[in-house]
C-alpha cells in the first residue's frame, strides 16, 4: 500500500547485488547499506482499500511496474545513484554554471 487507503496488493521488489559494498539484504537487521540497490518494483493491484480499512477486489486487477532507465544506468555505470550517472551529473554542473553566471550565489554552499 502507498498509503491509508487506495489501490494495494501483493508486491515484488528486484534488486541489484553490488559485492564489496556495505550492507546486508533487504528486510535484514544488515540492511542500510549499498550492497543492493532497488531497480525495479511490482505492485499487483488487486484491491481498493476503503477509510474503514476494508479492501474490496477491483474488477479488473493490474499490475503497476517501475523499472526507471536512470536505475538500470547506475547499475551499467557502476555507482549508487540516479544522481551520478554522466547525464545527470552533465546537467547538474550545467545548472551550477548557469545559477553561478546568474551571481546568485554559491550552489555548493547552499546544499549544505
Amino acid at each position: 500500500m502507498m498509503g491509508d487507503t487506495g489501490p494495494c496488493g501483493p508486491c515484488t521488489e528486484i534488486f541489484y547485488d553490488l559485492p564489496g559494498d556495505p550492507g546486508g539484504p533487504p528486510g535484514s537487521p544488515e540492511e542500510d547499506g549499498d550492497h543492493y540497490i532497488e531497480i525495479w518494483n511490482n505492485v499487483f493491484m488487486q484491491f481498493n482499500r476503503d477509510e474503514a480499512g476494508v479492501m474490496r477486489s477491483y474488477p479488473k486487477p493490474s499490475v503497476d511496474t517501475g523499472m526507471g532507465l536512470e536505475r538500470i544506468t547506475a547499475v551499467l555505470r557502476h555507482v549508487h545513484s540516479n544522481c551520478e550517472i554522466d547525464l545527470f551529473v552533465a546537467l547538474l554542473a550545467a545548472a551550477k554554471s548557469a545559477v553561478d553566471a546568474a551571481e546568485a550565489g554559491d550552489c555548493e554552499s547552499r546544499r549544505r
